[in-house]
């Protein structure tokens, strides 16, 4: 072919699909972190310059098998680097690899076309690559999934491997065939072809990834909105079992007569052990100074009584008065519903403990909720990690209250120490906003 370009050597490509898959690797969460991340890294490097190397003399008829090995391992390498799915894993590896192809066929067309010096191969190449991985990173980040386990539908997968396909197959064709309405006849032309082509299936790859994520963000704002929102229901349903409490507790003073007046000593005592339930059940109301607070304490309490859970609060309700209902009732709710699930999941019973406190503190209020925990704490970056399935501990809960508390301006810290789990949330106090307490 007139004026061709020279092949782009092998070991170029290699470090270009390594660093592709790094990009996706720092974007999505990992399940392999430190030196264990390091030495898989590494092996896979060695492994892909390796291949290609060895195989840039196979004749024409391997080269598309020898891509399609080296595509499969870019998948491997994030499926086993991040949380996710296999669907997940090769719908970002054909991200990854259209990536990769622009990133290797424009470096290598600016470095023949202006730099053309041997001795600044090199440099030109770790230039262009870091500049290049650089913007695919913060585009990519700006767009981080924030679930736990990254998957797509089959659907999603699919459409992502034949865009990638048909793009490969159309920036490619003028290296096999000639004659042909797509094919470039100068060495130049396609070198352009295959560039132009490469960065066109990457853009709309990315498009199709930025509407996925943006389509998950919805769904999950949704969700959480359901969940403040049952836990709102959850509060109007506690509020009216409350007032019937009260109106319960005003009744005994009529049973009181009922009672002088019984002359059988048994009929009597059964009567006495029965209004000392109910005694019982209206003392656990909890009078803090905010309705929903003590609401949501007394049903809570009731709960954790039938669970044999002891449930221990210092709350200063006063200092709540600044919140929306429908917001309070979603954190309270969301935080006591975690730590009565895990609770009951402790064969100890003694050891069934959650302990709360609200409290004023300079300019912010805080709200500190605990419980017993013998289990680990698995974190990616900021987000927890489910302690049983996709769904159940701590999942659309802790979410729910992170959005919550960030309308707030507020902030939300988890940990673990000596057996307890902690939920810590920090809000400040609006500006126009006196506190109880505050001169």
């Amino acid at each position: 072919m007139e004026n061709a370009l020279p092949d782009i050597p092998r070991y170029f490509t290699a470090l270009a699909e390594w660093l592709a898959c790094m990009v996706i690797i720092m974007t999505l969460h990992r399940k392999r972190e430190g030196w264990k991340l390091f030495a898989l890294s590494g092996a896979v490097l060695l492994f892909q310059i390796v291949f290609l190397v060895l195989t840039g003399g196979f004749p024409n008829a391997l080269w598309l098998p020898c891509m399609l090995l080296a595509c499969l391992t870019m998948v491997g390498f994030i499926f086993m680097c991040c949380r996710v799915t296999w669907r997940g894993a090769v719908y970002m590896g054909m991200y990854a690899f259209l990536m990769a192809e622009f990133a290797a066929s424009i470096e290598w067309q600016l470095f023949c076309w202006v730099v053309r010096l041997e001795p600044n191969k090199y440099l030109t190449m770790l230039s262009f690559y870091s500049g290049i991985y650089l913007i695919y990173w913060k585009l990519l980040n700006r767009h981080q999934p924030d679930e736990e386990i990254f998957d797509v539908s089959g659907r999603e997968m699919l459409n992502s491997v034949l865009l990638t396909s048909l793009t490969f197959a159309l920036g490619n064709i003028s290296f096999l065939m000639f004659n042909t309405p797509f094919s470039a006849s100068q060495g130049p032309g396609v070198a352009t072809i295959r560039t132009m082509v490469d960065l066109s299936g990457t853009a709309m790859l990315y498009a199709r990834y930025i509407e996925r994520q943006e389509i998950h963000a919805r769904e999950e704002l949704k969700m959480m909105q359901n969940v403040m929102d049952y836990q709102y229901q959850q509060y109007q349903l506690s509020e009216e079992s409350v007032n019937l409490l009260n109106y319960k507790y005003h009744d005994l003073k009529h049973q009181l007569e009922v009672l002088r007046a019984e002359e059988d000593a048994r009929e009597r005592n059964a009567f006495l052990e029965c209004m000392q339930e109910e005694i019982r059940q209206y003392e656990q109301q909890n009078k803090t100074g905010n309705k929903v607070l003590d609401v949501l304490l007394t049903s809570k309490s009731m709960i954790c009584e039938k669970d044999g859970i002891s449930l221990n609060c210092v709350a200063d309700g006063g200092q709540l008065a600044f919140m929306d209902p429908i917001d309070l009732s979603g954190i309270i709710g969301n935080a006591l519903d975690n730590a009565i699930e895990y609770e009951r999941t402790v064969q100890d019973q003694e050891r069934r403990l959650i302990d709360i406190a609200i409290f004023a503190q300079e300019r912010l209020l805080i709200m500190r909720f605990a419980n017993y925990f013998d289990g680990t704490l698995r974190k990616s970056g900021s987000t927890l990690l489910t302690t049983k399935g996709e769904d159940g501990f701590h999942g659309y809960g802790v979410k729910s209250i992170r959005y919550t508390v960030k309308k707030y301006g507020g902030a939300v810290s988890i940990a673990t120490e000596n057996q307890w789990f902690e939920l810590k949330i920090l809000i400040p106090f609006p500006q126009e906003y006196k506190s109880p307490g505050q001169k």
